[in-house]
């Protein structure tokens, strides 16, 4: 019998297979997977994804399929695929030209982990589409090379981040098809270290991408080992990665078509540090928590339950496939038809309790005006310290805005890692955030956030050495029509700063006002940095000097006004990603212009300042109403017929 589709399983999927969404699903894995049969081995004529980064997805999911309606052609494709990646040399398995080739013993990475999943999720399945030379053959290459990699990195391990969990999952699959004990007994111990990078609610310190990519390996090993022995049930728990779910939902902004992405409408999300827009959960992930969680995490279970109905059902896009394993754009993967054949209820956000202000121990903090209402503002703050660092962004203070479902003000998201742009584009400068300039005895600085290079090492006791934040949050409150988050990113640009407190302040669905507060222990002369979305090149946008910019989207405008008497330039053209792909020029890379920053300097320098942006958010036409009143440098009130806020500061209250 299959570990990974129990008899049970494949009984309850047969009895559904003609109902509702259920059957949409499934017909949808069979085209994906005939279509995959349909070109000579893990060759894409439509993909530019090497092998390694499409190999699992592929593998995995026509193998399941095959076991759940076999095909002499199916079989026959993953027989080749297969046995075409067990006969490559262990170089090809250590991944990549980018990845290390040169130490002795080689060591396993990210691709070492997928091509493990990859053929032990066809040996369990489709077993009986190999001979028995070929079943042995395969399992030596597991053995001898995915185990053998993935044992060597396991232990040196300096820097506890996603990858532990992608190769903790390479040797947890591969040690259960294989009935490994001794592997699978280490693997679950791995696993436990991976559940301790993410937050005590389930958030997580790298990104929310990342975040995922971590619990698919996860998932992936916990599935391995529990259904190959239940006693490992009572070890290991999904608990700690599936509190996540509610930071995932917060984080959650919409669906709707993308230009350049064909006519379904797909996922946009809150895409701090290296994060993609075009981002939703993994579907078989948010049906593994809500299966596994059912009885310790009963809201999540539900809430997760609910993700996997908004992201994989009805009218909603199932491509493309090529980026789906490595978390670039994240689909349904191998385990959905057996986990969704036995998944619980569904819990929308608010029968699970959410409000319209979420703050998570991370540092990431979501408004919103109403849950189903017009404005969104994700803040990127800082709040607990850090269970990971890595994938991160100089970006604290920075936040998205979004009204009528237009992201107004973006972050970049990320390009290929082998990009000059990346390292631009991780930079304070290339955010909604604030940068400094200031004369050290005869030398200009210029000075931005920086990224701590602060690792994390596994010990027996994970509890004594966490990350230090750069940032503490000051306050994430909701009171009638207003919400304000507030953090203090003083840490994060070090000296001369002492203070760099920003509160972003939402006053129903229209008014949105940012406030900064700064104190230095010389005189500097901050600058404010906009960036405003183009990716589509659709953007209207008017910059009204000194004091203003109205831009436009579709059918949404928005006012910004700076309070503070700074100098105007730009727009600057900058980059604004849809989501990764390894390699350049590729859909979902954004082009220079894809976004426009506008800044505003001050005109003089001072050890401590406070300044304010008024923004008003409304339709494309309606938002020339909007009016800024009595204004001056200690604030002002945004106006529109009988609608008024007024937002002021006096000394350090707002």
């Amino acid at each position: 019998m299959a570990i990974f589709l129990s008899d049970q399983e494949k009984q309850l999927i047969n009895e559904k297979r003609g109902t509702g969404s259920f059957t949409d699903i499934y017909w949808q894995f069979i085209n994906r997977a005939q279509g995959h049969a349909s070109q000579p081995g893990l060759r894409d004529f439509q993909s530019q994804q090497d092998y390694w980064h499409m190999a699992y997805d592929y593998i995995s999911t026509a193998a399941m399929i095959y076991a759940l309606k076999p095909d002499k052609t199916l079989g026959g494709w993953i027989r080749g695929a297969v046995l075409e990646l067990a006969r490559l040399d262990d170089e090809e398995w250590v991944g990549p030209w980018y990845r290390n080739h040169t130490s002795e013993p080689r060591i396993g990475h990210l691709e070492t982990g997928h091509l493990c999943w990859a053929c032990a999720s066809a040996l369990d399945l489709a077993a009986d589409a190999f001979s028995e030379a070929d079943r042995d053959e395969i399992a030596a290459k597991l053995e001898n090379t995915g185990i053998r990699l993935c044992r060597e990195y396991l232990p040196r391990e300096d820097h506890l981040n996603n990858w532990h969990c992608i190769l903790t999952a390479g040797l947890a699959m591969s040690a259960a098809v294989l009935d490994n004990r001794e592997q699978m007994d280490y693997a679950a111990k791995m696993f436990g270290y991976g559940t301790e990078l993410f937050q005590p609610d389930g958030s997580y310190g790298e990104s929310l991408q990342y975040s995922h990519y971590a619990q698919i390996g996860l998932f992936l090993a916990y599935e391995s080992l529990v259904r190959r022995d239940p006693e490992y049930a009572k070890i290991i728990s999904p608990d700690k990665y599936g509190r996540g779910v509610r930071w995932t939902a917060a984080s959650y902004f919409y669906h709707k078509p993308m230009d350049g992405w064909g006519p379904y409408p797909r996922p946009r999300s809150a895409n701090f540090n290296d994060s993609a827009a075009l981002f939703q959960p993994p579907g078989d992930l948010m049906l593994h928590v809500n299966v596994r969680c059912r009885e310790s995490l009963p809201v999540e279970a539900g809430l997760a339950r609910w993700f996997f109905d908004t992201c994989y059902t009805g009218e909603r896009a199932s491509e493309p496939n090529d980026l789906a394993s490595f978390g670039f754009y994240n689909n349904a993967g191998f385990l959905t038809l057996p986990l969704l054949a036995q998944a619980g209820e569904a819990l929308a956000p608010a029968e699970a309790g959410m409000g319209e202000l979420e703050a998570f121990s991370n540092g990431d903090a979501l408004m919103r005006d109403r849950l189903d209402g017009k404005t969104i503002v994700a803040v990127y703050g800082g709040c607990d310290d850090l269970h990971v660092k890595s994938h991160r962004h100089a970006a604290l203070n920075s936040g998205i805005v979004v009204h009528n479902r237009e992201r107004m003000l973006v972050d970049p998201g990320h390009s290929c890692y082998r990009s000059l742009i990346h390292n631009m584009e991780t930079k304070t400068q290339t955010h909604n955030t604030v940068t400094f300039d200031f004369e050290d005895e005869s030398r200009h600085v210029s000075l931005q956030q920086s990224i701590s290079s602060q690792r994390r090492a596994v010990k027996d006791d994970m509890s004594d050495n966490l990350l230090s934040r750069e940032a503490e949050r000051l306050i994430a409150k909701s009171v009638d029509e207003i919400r304000v988050v507030g953090h203090d990113a003083a840490l994060s640009y070090g000296k001369p700063i002492t203070s760099a407190k920003r509160f972003w302040i939402l006053c129903g669905e229209n008014s949105l006002f940012v406030v900064d507060m700064i104190k230095a222990g010389k005189p500097v002369r901050a600058t404010y940095c906009w960036l405003l979305n183009n990716r589509d090149g659709l953007l209207e946008f008017k910059p009204v000097p000194p004091d203003r910019i109205v831009a436009r989207r579709g059918n949404t405008g928005m006012k910004l006004f700076n309070l503070g008497g700074g100098n105007f330039s730009g727009p600057t053209y900058s980059f604004v990603h849809d989501c990764y792909h390894p390699k350049p020029q590729q859909r979902g890379e954004g082009a220079s212009g894809s976004g426009l920053i506008v800044r505003w300097s001050d005109k003089t320098s001072s050890a401590e300042k406070t300044n304010i942006h008024a923004i008003a958010l409304d339709t494309y036409g309606h938002v020339a109403g909007w009016h800024l009143r009595d204004a001056d440098a200690s604030g002002g009130r945004l106006e529109y017929g009988k609608q008024n806020w007024e937002c002021r500061s006096e000394g350090e209250t707002v």
